[in-house]
């Protein structure tokens, strides 16, 4: 009549960044996509309208898809290292 809770049972608690670098993988190719985007907001913001007095948005893209695709690519290496194996 008293079952365990399944969920409730203490384990070897993971940290933040192994939580986090299960989905790395993902998340970096988003980054890529976005830095790809950005690419295109770059070229369409200086060729094709030609005037760099344009609001630049493809230069803050690319930077926050660098800096969102190293942090992860360094948190897929940190959290990988604390797995345990199956």
């Amino acid at each position: 009549m008293t079952d365990p809770i399944p969920y409730a049972k203490r384990g070897p608690r993971e940290g933040w960044i192994v939580r986090h670098s299960a989905d790395a993988g993902t998340r970096m190719i988003a980054f890529a996509v976005m830095a790809a985007a950005g690419v295109g907001c770059r070229y369409l913001s200086t060729a094709v309208s030609g005037n760099a007095d344009l609001y630049d948005a493809g230069k803050y893209m690319l930077l926050v898809a660098c800096l969102g695709f190293v942090f992860e690519y360094v948190v897929s290496f940190l959290g990988g290292s604390g797995r345990a194996g199956p």
